[in-house]
């Protein structure tokens, strides 16, 4: 019951009293929710020692090391949109420091490759984006802030800070304001805006295999030499169903979302990538509903002793557009 409703007071008290009886999946557990990270990597190592084959005993050790440990993240991507290509790598180092503090640093930066002069033009050669992100845990609430810099037509600051809280054992609260950050809801924007976003998401577990998601935002659109470009708002709401727990996991999906955006003409320096003197900067409203089915969504990011398949395809119908798959 301590580990179901998170009560560290409780747990602290099962661990003072009965730490050598309880299974070791549950200490290790409770040690973690104690706030005693170093003592639960101990636990969990010496529990995988004792049996190397228990699955469960090596999820909650990759869930403390996906969590807890120091690592470091490479990726490489390509992306081809709407007649633009480019190649893209990151770094991300996370190391935790004292207190409980955890440290980011990150750098990614683009590179243009090909592009359609029919559908943009005078491509920036490079961009990038280059910051430090800083997150503290205190009991159920956490606290991420982020600050750095970002630029391809112009140089920008930006930062933003993302506060949450479990409310109970089955709901999350999350906020997130953000300032010049980047955007990619069109073309134009990803190479040449920013936004100042504010947005609070909310989950509910329902059962231990039903959840229920959504987000509300207010976003407001900019050039890279601060004209403001426009306005948006988006909702969106998703109800989930794991039919499958094991590995991988397996769950099907049902959403719904509205995006909103009400351009006021201005440009900027956006104006220089169009080849037309008339032209949007910011997409066009819609709204859709649609499902999928998701494979192996736990294994993303995660520490894993082998290669691992995951997989997400979603069916869905956009006013204005019909059916369309993803």
């Amino acid at each position: 019951i301590a580990l179901w409703e998170k009560n560290t007071y409780l747990e602290r008290r099962l661990l003072s009293k009965w730490v050598g009886i309880l299974p070791i999946r549950d200490r290790v557990e409770a040690i973690k929710e104690s706030g005693d990270i170093a003592d639960a990597f101990d636990y969990a190592f010496k529990g995988l020692e004792e049996n190397g084959g228990d699955s469960l005993m090596y999820r909650q050790f990759r869930e403390l090391a996906d969590d807890y440990a120091n690592r470091a993240e490479f990726s490489t991507d390509f992306i081809n949109w709407e007649g633009y290509r480019e190649i893209g790598e990151s770094i991300n180092l996370k190391y935790r420091l004292s207190d409980g503090f955890v440290l980011t640093p990150s750098v990614k930066a683009a590179k243009e490759v090909s592009y359609d002069a029919g559908t943009i033009v005078n491509v920036p050669y490079r961009h990038y984006n280059a910051g430090l992100t800083l997150e503290k845990r205190l009991g159920n609430c956490g606290f991420k802030a982020s600050a750095g810099a970002t630029g391809s037509l112009s140089d920008n600051p930006y930062f933003s800070v993302e506060p949450d809280c479990n409310i109970n054992a089955s709901t999350d609260l999350r906020f997130f304001y953000g300032e010049h950050v980047e955007d990619d809801d069109s073309l134009f924007l990803y190479l040449g805006g920013l936004k100042r976003e504010l947005r609070v998401s909310a989950s509910e577990s329902i059962n231990g295999r039903t959840t229920l998601s959504a987000y509300a935002s207010q976003d407001w659109f900019f050039s890279q030499d601060d004209e403001t470009l426009g306005s948006g708002n988006a909702l969106y709401a998703e109800l989930s169903y794991k039919f499958y727990a094991g590995d991988p996991d397996v769950a099907l999906r049902s959403f719904a979302e509205s995006n909103r955006y009400y351009e006021n003409g201005n440009t900027g320096d956006i104006a220089g990538l169009s080849p037309f003197q008339a032209f949007d900067t910011l997409p066009l409203s819609y709204s859709l509903v649609g499902a999928g089915f998701i494979i192996g969504d736990g294994y993303k990011g995660k520490m894993e002793k082998t290669w691992r398949p995951f997989l997400n395809a979603d069916i869905f119908y956009q006013a204005g557009s019909g059916v369309s798959y993803d």
